[in-house]
């Protein structure tokens, strides 16, 4: 699935580093956030991680 498949492959993903926590916050996208709610532009929960393996 497009989530778990560069976990698997073992690719490092570029993360924000160096920043203050105010900061990273604003530059993590909503599925990375730490709230819940449900996303206007789909529909789904900010959790959702696009995952298809139960699929």
């Amino acid at each position: 699935c497009p989530y778990h498949d560069p976990i698997l492959q073992m690719v490092q993903t570029a993360g924000p580093r160096g920043l203050d926590p105010m900061d990273r916050f604003l530059s993590e996208g909503v599925s990375e956030q730490s709230a819940l709610f449900r996303r206007p532009d789909t529909g789904q929960l900010s959790t959702n991680k696009g995952c298809l393996c139960a699929r």
